[in-house]
Formats: C-alpha cells, sequence, structure tokens
C-alpha cells in the first residue's frame, strides 16, 4: 500500500515536472522519480510508534474553527446542535427574543425591550427599588409608578427552550435578567415563570451571575478568575471576575479534549497513513466511543450531573480542571440528594453551618429517582442497566452527538424499542406477551414503562433517565407519579395494582380510600406538591394518554389547576393542555397573573366551556365532577384537605 501511495505521489510530480521541462527531460525526471520513490517509500515504510502525550490536561485548546478542515461532518452536525449555542454574544444572529420595541406588562411593571442597530437593550424594573417595595409585603400591582432601570443584553444563554439576557456589570460579572424569550411558547416571560417556583413578589429573586455557576456547564474550559474578595453575609465572596472560556457554549474540545497537540502532529500526513492503517486510537485527542462506559458516561457527567467540586483540586483561578477521558471525581463529586449537594458545598468551602435544607428536594424524588434535568448521569447509574459502568450502557448507547437530530440527538432507531432491544434481544418476539399492550401501541414502547415522563425541567416534563420497573411501593409517599397513571390519567392507583399483580406478581401494597377510588392523576393535581403537579398535568397533553383515558373529564380539572394552583409553571403546563384540547379557549388567559385576575379569567373560560361541553359526570366516577365544567365542591374540599404544598424550587 505504501509504496503504490509513493508512486502515485511521485509519478504526478513527474509528469508536472516533464511538462514544465519538455520530454526530452524525461530521463532526468525518470531518474529523480525512481530516486524519489526510493525514499519516499523509505520514508512511509519507516517504523514509527504513535507517541502519547504526558497529559491532555497541559496541552493548550485550539477552539471548534481548528477541527472542520479535517473533520467537516463532524463539525457540521456539531455545529447544528444546541449544544454549541448553549451561550452566545448578543448579535442580531443570535438574539430569538423580539427586540423591536417591545413591552411586555408583568403585574403592573413595564419591561421594554429595544434595539439600536446591533445592540439590544432591556428597561425594565431597577433591581435595588423592586426589592425594596418586595420587602413592604405589597404585590406589584400596589407598588405605584414603577422605578426603571436600562440595561444592555451583552450575552445569551440557551437556545432551545429558553433564552436568558444577560447584562455585564462593571466588575465583569454577568447577571441574568429578570425577563427571558420562552422559545417553545414564542413569548417573553418573567423569568419567575420560567422555572418550578412559587408566585412570589420579587421581581428579581431568580436572578443569578453567571460567572459563579452557568458558566461551567454552559461552555467550554471555563476559568472563573475572581479579581477580588469581600464579605457577603459571613461567607468570603468574590467582588469581580475576569472570566475565560476556551470557547463559549459547549464545542467539541469539551468532549473531546484539548486540540492544539492534535492539529499539530497530525499535519504529518504520513502519521495520519499510519493510524489508519494501524488502526489505532490516535492519544493525543480523546473520542468518547473508544472509553469505557464508565468514562465516556462522564464525559457526559460533566456537566449531565450538576456535581459539587472537590476544592483540594481546583486552582485559585477555579479553572475547571478536568479533561474527557479522566476519572471525573478526582475533580468533582456526584451527589445523590440536594442534602448531599448542600452538604457538600459547606464541606468543601468551609459554609459554617451549611444553608438551610429546602422543604423539598428539588432534584430527586425521595426514592432517589432524579426529577428534573442536568442529573441524567445519576438517572442512568442507579439503573441495573449500568451496573456501574462495569456493564456495555452508557450514555452513547442511545444517544450520538454527531447524528441528524439536534433535539434529543438519538441515535438511528434508539427512539424505538431498538434502544433496549440491542441488549435485551429475549424480549424481541415477545413484546405483546410481556407488556399486555397492543406491539404497534404505546403501551408496549418500553421508554414508556421503564422511562416514563418523571422529570420536569424549563417548562417541560421530559423522559426519566433511571431506567427501573414501575412497581407502586416507589409512587408511595414519594409524590412520583406511576407510569401507568401517567398514561391512563382516569385510573386509580388501585387499578394500577390490581393489573401490576395479576400480571406481573407484583406484591400488593396497602392503599388509602382516596386511592382506591379517585383518579391519580387527580389526587397528585389535588393533594401533591409542586413537583408532582407539575410532571402529572405535564401527561394531559401528550397524545398516548389522551387515546388511553379519554378528553371530556379532563377541562374542569384543568381550569382547577388554573384558578387555585400558586406555582406559575404549573399553570402555564395546564393551559397549554387546555389550549391544545380547545384551541381558542384560553385566549384571555395569563398564567402570570395576580390571583384575582386569574379568577376572573377562569370563570370566563368556565362560562365559554359551557356552552359546548357535554361530559356526563357519571361516565367518569373516578373523577369528582359536580358537572361538565366544574369539580364537585364538597367533594373537593374534602380532598383539599390532604393537600401537601410546601415551597419548593426547581433551578433547572
Amino acid at each position: 500500500m505504501a509504496p503504490l501511495l509513493a508512486l502515485v505521489v511521485l509519478a504526478a510530480v513527474w509528469f508536472q515536472c516533464v511538462r514544465a521541462l519538455g520530454w526530452r527531460s524525461g530521463g532526468l525526471t525518470g531518474g529523480i522519480l525512481v530516486a524519489g520513490l526510493g525514499m519516499g517509500s523509505a520514508w512511509l515504510l519507516t517504523p514509527r510508534t504513535v507517541e502519547a502525550p504526558g497529559s491532555l490536561a497541559r496541552v493548550p485548546y485550539v477552539t471548534s474553527a481548528s477541527c472542520y478542515k479535517c473533520h467537516p461532518h463532524h463539525y457540521e452536525t456539531w455545529h447544528r446542535s444546541f449544544h454549541r449555542t448553549m451561550t452566545q454574544e448578543a448579535t442580531p444572529q443570535t438574539v430569538r427574543g423580539d427586540f423591536n420595541d417591545r413591552v411586555l406588562l408583568i403585574r403592573g411593571i413595564p419591561t421594554r425591550m429595544t434595539r439600536e442597530g446591533d445592540r439590544f437593550f432591556m428597561e425594565t424594573a431597577d433591581p435595588a427599588w423592586a426589592r425594596r417595595m418586595a420587602e413592604t409585603g405589597k404585590p406589584p400591582e400596589e407598588w405605584g409608578p414603577a422605578k426603571l432601570r436600562r440595561f444592555e443584553v451583552v450575552r445569551l444563554v440557551g437556545s432551545h427552550w429558553f433564552q436568558e439576557c444577560m447584562y455585564r456589570d462593571e466588575a465583569g460579572r454577568y447577571w441574568r435578567l429578570p425577563v427571558s424569550f420562552h422559545i417553545a411558547g414564542g413569548r417573553w416571560v418573567h423569568t419567575n415563570g420560567a422555572f418550578l417556583a412559587p408566585d412570589t413578589n420579587d421581581f428579581w429573586e431568580k436572578t443569578t451571575i453567571w460567572n459563579e455557576s452557568c458558566v461551567y456547564c454552559h461552555n467550554t474550559k471555563p476559568s472563573k478568575r475572581p479579581t477580588g474578595w469581600t464579605m457577603l453575609k459571613g461567607q468570603r465572596t468574590p467582588s469581580g471576575y475576569d472570566t475565560r472560556v476556551a470557547e463559549l457554549g459547549i464545542a467539541c474540545e469539551a468532549c473531546h479534549g484539548p486540540g492544539e497537540l492534535h492539529v499539530q502532529v497530525n499535519s504529518d500526513p504520513g502519521r495520519r497513513f499510519l493510524l489508519q492503517r494501524s488502526g489505532q486510537a490516535d492519544p493525543t485527542i480523546i473520542n468518547p466511543a473508544r472509553l469505557s462506559p464508565q468514562r465516556a458516561s462522564e464525559v457526559c457527567a460533566h456537566c449531565h450531573a450538576s456535581t459539587v467540586p472537590r476544592a483540594s483540586a481546583w486552582d485559585d483561578q477555579h479553572t475547571d480542571p478536568y479533561t474527557p477521558g479522566d476519572d471525573l471525581e478526582r475533580f468533582l463529586f456526584v451527589f445523590w440528594s440536594e442534602a448531599e449537594q448542600r452538604q457538600l458545598y459547606a464541606e468543601q468551602f468551609r459554609r459554617v453551618p451549611p444553608p438551610p435544607p429546602e422543604p423539598l428536594d428539588g432534584r430527586f424524588w425521595p426514592d432517589g429517582t432524579p426529577l428534573t434535568t442536568a442529573v441524567e448521569y445519576q438517572g442512568m447509574a442507579l439503573s441495573r442497566c449500568y451496573e456501574e459502568g462495569k456493564g456495555r450502557l452508557s450514555c452513547l448507547t442511545c444517544h450520538t452527538l454527531h447524528a441528524d437530530d439536534p433535539n434529543f440527538q438519538l441515535g438511528k432507531e434508539m427512539a424505538t424499542n431498538e434502544a433496549c432491544l440491542q441488549c435485551h434481544a429475549e424480549y424481541r418476539d415477545r413484546i405483546e406477551a410481556h407488556t399486555h399492550h397492543r406491539t404497534d401501541s404505546p403501551g408496549s414502547l418500553c421508554y414508556n414503562c421503564h422511562m416514563p415522563y418523571q422529570a420536569y425541567s424549563l417548562l417541560a416534563v421530559h423522559r426519566t433517565h433511571r431506567i427501573h420497573s414501575p412497581f407502586i411501593k416507589d409512587s408511595l409517599g414519594t409524590g412520583k407519579p406511576h407510569a401507568c397513571n401517567l398514561c391512563h390519567l382516569d385510573k386509580t392507583l388501585a387499578w394500577t395494582q390490581e393489573h401490576l399483580v395479576r400480571w406481573y406478581g407484583h406484591q400488593p401494597v396497602k392503599l388509602d380510600q382516596d386511592q382506591e377510588t379517585v383518579a391519580a392523576s387527580v389526587l397528585h393535581l389535588l393533594q401533591a406538591d409542586a413537583r408532582s403537579r407539575a410532571v402529572c398535568v405535564g401527561a394531559f397533553r401528550w397524545e398516548p394518554a389522551r387515546q388511553a383515558s379519554g378528553t371530556a373529564w379532563m377541562p374542569p380539572v384543568l381550569l382547577d389547576v388554573l384558578a387555585r394552583d400558586r406555582f406559575p409553571a404549573v399553570r402555564y403546563l395546564a393551559e397549554r393542555a387546555l389550549r391544545s384540547l380547545h384551541c381558542d379557549l384560553t385566549d384571555g388567559y395569563d398564567y402570570m397573573e395576580s390571583p384575582e385576575q386569574r379568577a376572573a379569567q377562569v370563570e370566563v373560560l368556565r362560562r365559554k366551556l359551557a356552552q359546548f361541553s357535554k361530559a356526563d359526570p357519571k361516565a367518569f366516577p373516578t373523577i369528582p365532577l359536580a358537572d361538565a365544567v366544574t369539580l364537585d365542591p364538597s367533594r373537593l374540599d374534602d380532598l383539599l384537605r390532604r393537600r401537601t404544598d410546601p415551597d419548593v424550587s426547581i433551578h433547572e
């Protein structure tokens, strides 16, 4: 192979020489060709080894622009992904929201978005004034004329679900502004309504500093670089930043490691030829597909495990020390509950005492299952299929970052049962016998039972990454909606238990009267905390659930959520579900309005619905209906007496 390659190359050179010098010089050039062929063959056949660098951690980064020349397909598939656009500077090409003198009125507080050439501005409530007003205890409608302040939007975070706007202060801190653009909804929203959190009078409550948190999982090789320190509430806190990143967003080197050495040594075509011929891995770059399942998954876990730094492994510039291929836990702790996360932060950064615990865990269900995104790794790691990284399963079993799907980046057929059958082939010819549902129905899609929609973030519900069997006991006392009842929304938990006992021999557990007689979805919406309500109400918009449950009984339940719930995200999901049932019905309803305004808006919706809804309460014995548009007040009061509704916050 090598002599043939040398012959082809040198023959081409000889032909060009003959054309230039004339055919009479053919003897001379022929001699050159023979000599060159000998030297070229010797060069290509000289034994070589592909030297491994001492440590990629010391190799400089060169940015993704250096990858395109040799890897155009990989570059292009990455370039259209949402990883690339995780963090961007604000330009006419990157801004998604409407800045054409757009005014958003939120409970009496105006926010105006404007544009001047290629610069973008947001005029909104002055943060110091807004906090003083919130401390009065009065609702924003009673604050009087708002004191406004104008900010230039210079940086953006997000491009898939939301786009958050950042301004930069004189100390180098990038602050999240209180209004974000909801890409999925096509509208501006108050940032408090973009997260799962209760209504608040604090207009700036959800602000955060990009340099302190967002920078680590939304960029490549970040270095926080504090420029000074101050004491704030008894804690030593940076007073400014000179934050640096190798590249904004999640770029090639975030997964493959630093690339300068790789670019340099592969300018040698002989080295590239040797690698291709040998099939060896190139030690100057990381290919996650060549790593063990555990190390490959840790490349993803670096951001999708929302880790806690090991302070001793980080430098005083707070430069992220992890390099793809490393043992992640040399540098970062993986936590398994919000309480453990808080304790780790307290221990690592000498916070004494640690912050008080929240009333409810905002990241994990009580049985350990992650309930939000950003901790997908913990979900997979809890799965028997993963077996502590010793089995075959890794993130790359289902996901690929260089496919045609930029949304969830699933590999070919990985949205089907092939995702599971590649390891569990014994079920291929007996799907229906195992699921007790038609083979072509949603009830026979492995995901719907073993990875149901039990996670919430960004005003949407998502599949859990914990692969597990749906036992009733895991939903009792945990608030975690059961997989079967996320599809069969009109059925009780007792109905589900009866089938699991009969089909799979599950050990029955004791249920109370409500669980025996009232649809599990209704119990969640009336009695459970906001985490359960958000996940459950999200299922009302899911088409397989509508097919299995029917929809005539849903509007009265959703109207009650719109009127009663004190969490904007839950109201948003209920409004979207109702709108998808009746396209124009919810026009005029604003999930961010005051309780009084929402109550009036819901009554208008109820009157509209009464004109065409013919649902018969007797046809739905598990739903506490009074009539086609109203829940039974006496039954409702009885169920609400056992309601659990503490403050809870999910920041993802």
